[in-house]
């Protein structure tokens, strides 16, 4: 793993420099300065000259500084599929995009290594690689790179994502042992001739399903989703939640698909609000029918407001005992009014962090009923009981995440501290509603002169309209097509730090540094830390 190619070389089982661009751009610097070496010197083996294709990194710990988690070792076992959706993301990536299929598989030598040099206390590991992340089960390691990170650590969770065809009774029964898990198996589709058609999944038997089926029964929670595209009909999307209900699933997302402007055909085009609002208003007419948690993502195009309303409710917990569900509204916990979604987060996970015995005391709202209940918190069955003490769904509360009032305070006392004239906040298409709501609601840009705008997916294209997926260059067209309008009225840009997640360099999935928005605009740029959609 710590072995680089010099040229490209095709077919080589060496890491691709491009690979490491996004997380460890010193691997590219010292690519480059031996390149420039070569262009002048000979490097000699026993008095003969030999040609470099490729450098190794000597002292690894050194190297072990990255913020990481022992998952994401897993999540970069494989760069293959065998799968072949009609919607697969890599098959819109721009030609320039990083995050690229390499096809590459995890040796154990590398899974060894990477281990042995992550820190369980610090979070902290040898960078990643970052390419396409795929099934992770068609790199015969699996197994024993899961039993190798539960060697390590004994009680950090395990996350993943997989689409379940390769999960027979063998490997999930060596994923019990190894608990804690909690993964999610993208099922898409129940029916064999949907699966044909639009994963080019061709097994007669669909081990997917099997897998859940199994899972239920052996008491191994998971998660599962439903992309949502024209060739999966919402007849289809009904007998799916149908069978994940029956099965216990913890959490049922249906992902609302969309397309760059690369995706090639053959797909039906579809205007892509229209076709949304229909998987929308299906979900919502039926959702209560589930006793499962079924969520629309992305959130942020569904909620755009912040009421402490409840998403839905995790099957087992005490919140499902106590007949809780989707919609209702939680107005106070212990006689303290709840305000927002995040004060609701907030609170229920305060309590159920205590050390001392909770009393849980609601007062919610359902059809404008007001409902008291006293909560006993006691008794909780299989999926809540096995994924209760990481506490991302406290009492088995489902709450989406959304803009949170604290990124509005850092962004007015950014203002306040850097802006004498008028700043300039950026946002994305998808989260300008809900952003124009809160400032409304909280006056929190009161007596501040603003303006909010949205940058256009211009990288992208098609009908992305995601910020995590904004690159440098899209701010900056966005920035100068304002400033065209509004010449010298600005001094301030403020935008979202979440396109440049992907590396702690900030960069984007272009390798542009987030730096290169304040060099062309001439514009001090401050980004501000958000809660981002795409993980």
């Amino acid at each position: 793993m710590d072995t680089y190619k010099i040229n490209n070389i095709s077919n080589s089982p060496l890491t691709d420099i491009k690979n490491v661009m996004l997380t460890e751009p010193r691997i590219v610097s010292i690519r480059n300065e031996l390149l420039a070496l070569m262009e002048i010197i000979n490097f000699e083996k026993n008095n003969e000259a030999i040609d470099i294709t490729y450098f190794r990194l000597r002292n690894i710990e050194q190297w072990a500084d990255y913020p990481t988690s022992i998952s994401e070792i897993f999540w970069s076992l494989s760069s293959l599929c065998n799968f072949n959706c009609e919607f697969c993301y890599e098959k819109g990536n721009p030609s320039d995009c990083l995050m690229k299929k390499t096809y590459r598989k995890m040796s154990k030598l590398e899974i060894d290594t990477r281990l042995k040099y992550y820190d369980t206390q610090k979070g902290l590991g040898i960078f990643p690689i970052r390419g396409a992340i795929n099934e992770p089960f068609h790199n015969k390691n699996a197994l024993y790179c899961l039993k190798k990170m539960r060697e390590k650590t004994s009680n950090e969770l395990i996350t993943f994502v997989t689409n379940g065809s390769l999960l027979d009774q063998k490997t999930i029964d060596e994923l019990k042992k190894i608990s804690p898990v909690f993964f999610n198996l993208s099922i898409y589709s129940c029916d064999p001739m949907v699966r044909k058609k639009v994963l080019k999944d061709n097994r007669k038997d669909i081990n997917a399903v099997k897998a859940i089926e199994y899972m239920n029964k052996i008491e191994l929670p998971y998660s599962s989703n439903i992309i949502m595209w024209p060739s999966i009909s919402l007849e289809d999307m009904r007998k799916t939640l149908d069978f994940l209900d029956k099965n216990k699933c913890t959490i049922a997302r249906v992902c609302l698909g969309a397309y760059s402007r690369y995706l090639k055909h053959p797909y039906q085009n579809f205007e892509i609000y229209k076709y949304w609002e229909n998987v929308i208003d299906e979900v919502n007419r039926i959702k209560k029918n589930y006793r499962i948690p079924i969520l629309i993502e992305p959130n942020s195009y569904v909620e755009k407001d912040n009421v402490p309303r409840i998403a839905g409710v995790i099957y087992g917990s005490p919140a499902f005992q106590y007949h809780l569900r989707s919609d209702d509204e939680i107005l106070a916990i212990n006689n303290v009014t709840m305000h927002s979604k995040m004060q609701l987060i907030s609170s229920l996970k305060k309590l159920s962090q205590s050390q001392k015995k909770v009393v849980l005391r609601l007062k919610i709202k359902r059809d404008n009923i007001i409902i008291p209940i006293d909560m006993d918190i006691s008794n909780i069955e299989y999926p809540y009981k096995q994924i209760s003490k990481y506490n991302d769904f406290p009492f088995g509360f489902v709450i989406t995440d959304t803009l949170k009032y604290k990124t509005l305070i850092d962004v007015r006392n950014i203002i306040k501290k850097y802006s004498k004239q008028k700043a300039l906040i950026i946002t994305s298409k998808l989260m300008k509603p809900i952003l124009n709501y809160m400032v409304e609601k909280s006056k929190v840009f009161n007596y501040i002169s603003y303006d909010i705008i949205a940058a256009k997916n211009n990288y992208f294209g098609g009908t992305i309209t995601a910020g995590d997926l904004l690159v440098a260059r899209d701010f900056i067209d966005c920035i100068k097509k304002y400033l065209d309008k509004y010449p010298n009225t600005i001094d301030l840009i403020i935008i979202p730090e979440s396109p440049f997640y992907i590396s702690q360099w900030k960069k984007d999935l272009r390798g542009e540094p987030i730096t290169v928005i304040e060099r062309e605009t001439g514009i001090p740029v401050k980004p501000v830390e958000c809660t981002r959609i795409i993980n």
